[in-house]
């Protein structure tokens, strides 16, 4: 039986974790997770939802802030593995603890790499437009997302689609295929092909002001807000409020309106976009309770208001 690390902080890489935890060639030896976070309002400290999968499920579970220092790689030569998976674990692992498996850390990516190459592949993916995302596995390098290719399985993105749901379908795909890649480990056959460097792409780790509608283009506003569901969110600013918009669909017709201002349309009510217009149909203000957005809409249209662009 071999020994094998996991490397995760979301819950992407669970499902895989769980189907090698009950796979006769493999022993889960021990569970790498960044540590516990301030949460909420109330900012309670909470783990990672594989830390606290590890911990339920008896597994040794390592936190440190940082691998990239003596503990840590003595901690991974202590468990004697043989090989390492990584799924969404936030940290870039350095050299001296991927040379513990000599070319045996597996890296489970969001996305067809090179294309989107970081830390936020399916949202950008929906952001962008894309018809497809999908699953890579590949072997890790010390560098980010760079690593030879495995296999990998395209995956159709539903039209109206948002990120924690393509997220849960990636993992449920990665999962179907990720006894196959370990047994390619097992047997030493794992044969990966480089990336193509020229195609490179990246998808930078997301900030609040990403989120941020600009009133640009209609259509790439509703995509926003798949895309960034549920953080950092699809916001705009009425005032000094903040509006977050739960919802919404876009008409593509040119209002002759500033950007951001209160529009009719067809019988329904919007946001001007320098091309097409927003209809927002549910948003939370600062009272934290999601509402249908057209009462805010009409009180802005009458009073001449505008969200900021």
């Amino acid at each position: 039986m071999k020994r094998l690390i996991f490397f995760g902080s979301s819950d992407f890489g669970l499902p895989s974790l769980e189907r090698l935890m009950h796979d006769k060639h493999w022993q889960v030896v021990g569970v790498v997770s960044q540590p516990a976070r301030p949460v909420g309002r109330g900012q309670i400290m909470t783990p990672t939802p594989v830390a606290s999968f590890a911990t339920s499920h008896g597994l040794l579970l390592y936190t440190p802030p940082s691998i990239r220092n003596p503990e840590s790689t003595a901690w991974m030569k202590a468990q004697r593995p043989d090989a390492f998976l990584v799924a969404a674990y936030g940290l870039i692992v350095p050299p001296a603890i991927l040379d513990l498996v000599a070319g045996h850390a597996i890296n489970i990516h969001a996305s067809l790499l090179p294309k989107y190459r970081g830390a936020a592949p399916i949202q950008a993916s929906i952001f962008h437009g894309d018809p497809v995302s999908g699953i890579s596995f590949m072997v890790m390098t010390p560098q980010l997302d760079d690593g030879p290719i495995i296999e990998q399985y395209p995956v159709p993105i539903e039209p109206q689609e948002r990120a924690l749901a393509l997220q849960h379908r990636l993992s449920q795909i990665a999962a179907e295929h990720i006894t196959d890649v370990m047994a390619r480990v097992t047997h030493d056959t794992l044969m990966p092909t480089p990336q193509n460097e020229s195609d490179a792409t990246y998808a930078p780790k997301l900030t609040r002001e990403d989120g941020r509608c600009l009133w640009d283009d209609a259509t790439s506003e509703v995509r926003r807000l798949r895309a960034y569901d549920p953080w950092p969110g699809c916001w705009t600013m009425l005032g000094e409020e903040r509006v977050q918009i739960l919802d919404a669909t876009a008409i593509e017709t040119t209002s002759g309106k500033v950007p951001g201002s209160i529009v009719e349309v067809s019988g329904q009510l919007g946001v001007a976009c320098t091309s097409g217009v927003f209809i927002p149909t549910k948003l939370r203000r600062k009272t934290g309770h999601a509402a249908e957005a057209r009462h805010l809409l009409i009180e802005m249209h009458r009073q001449g208001q505008a969200f900021s662009a």
